[in-house]
């Protein structure tokens, strides 16, 4: 993630002012499609997680408490 955030800096450096916003949306989207989280197989498997909890398929667990 840290090789994204230099490759964004380095770019958004480049870009003349009047283009900065369109710019940084654009960098954005860029930044969701390289983030593992948003890619499509982990995306359905939140979607069908949240299906199964929905339909009430769920355990409750007590939690573990670090000392």
């Amino acid at each position: 993630m840290e090789d994204l955030r230099v490759e964004a800096r380095n770019l958004v450096e480049q870009i003349p002012e009047n283009y900065l916003f369109g710019a940084v949306e654009a960098l954005k989207f860029f930044a969701t499609t390289k983030d593992p989280f948003y890619c499509n197989a982990n995306q359905k498997h939140l979607r069908d997680s949240i299906a199964e909890f929905e339909r009430g398929n769920f355990k409750v667990h007590e939690l573990i408490e670090d000392d």
